[in-house]
């Protein structure tokens, strides 16, 4: 991949200085190393710049075919760029659902918290309620025994 990438950068240097033989060794150098052209991106430039050398040196049969491979990897280059940005765009939104999802989860966690702190206290109510008329029948008995033993 570094080697590629460098015969690329060393022809199109070459190119630039219309150094057009030189340029184009490094190009050919450059896709001999990417042979399987496992690296889309540096056979795209390989591609791309054999096929404006040899439209500069007028050979137009070969120039045609270097801009064939050049487009046809383009085309894949841009696909598989293109998949590995709808990926991550799903991957955002997966993970703004997750954060939602979790969101809704504490929210209802928190509701239901509160639900049985209120349940508690309506029982803890209701046993006052009844303590409070457990004393209150126990003085009316008591009171009443009073006032049938004084009367």
């Amino acid at each position: 991949m570094l080697i590629t990438g460098m015969n690329n950068t060393l022809a199109k240097s070459y190119y630039q200085l219309n150094n057009l033989p030189s340029a184009r060794q490094y190009a050919l150098t450059a896709l001999k190393v990417n042979k399987n052209i496992t690296i889309l991106k540096q056979g795209v430039d390989s591609y791309k710049l054999l096929y404006l050398i040899e439209k500069q040196r007028l050979n137009i049969n070969l120039a045609l075919s270097y801009h064939e491979k050049y487009s046809e990897l383009e085309v894949e280059h841009l696909e598989g760029e293109k998949a590995k940005h709808v990926a991550f765009q799903l991957a955002k939104l997966q993970a703004f659902e997750h954060e939602k999802q979790i969101k809704l989860l504490n929210e209802a966690n928190d509701f239901l918290a509160a639900e049985q702190v209120l349940a508690k206290n309506k029982v803890a109510n209701i046993q006052l309620i009844i303590t409070a008329m457990t004393l209150i029948i126990i003085m009316l008995a008591i009171g009443g025994n009073t006032f049938m033993a004084i009367s």
